[in-house]
């Protein structure tokens, strides 16, 4: 967050897009993301959770190696956070 503007900056010359829309959208959700999951991180305990009689879900900290996601042009900085931060905080 300290450094929203420089890299607002950065995404805008990377991306073409306005700098008042990253500034405030792509570099602030990004962040937001990455807090999100930082705190997030330390209630990873394997909890399951029933979602319908034939399926359910459960969190594991558990390091799996590299982690791949695919991006796009228009957001680069937000989706790769979205995909990394989740990652990062399972312990990749």
């Amino acid at each position: 967050r300290e450094r929203n503007d420089e890299l607002a900056r950065l995404e805008t010359l990377d991306t073409g897009k306005a700098y008042s829309e990253t500034s405030t959208v792509d570099i602030v959700t990004g962040a937001d993301v990455l807090e999100y999951y930082a705190g997030l991180a330390t209630a990873i305990q394997g909890e399951q959770v029933p979602l319908r009689e034939s399926s359910f879900f459960y969190t594991r900290r558990e390091p799996l190696g590299v982690v791949a996601g695919i991006g796009a042009w228009n957001y680069p900085i937000q989706i790769a956070l979205w995909k990394s931060a989740p990652a990062l905080a399972a312990g990749n």
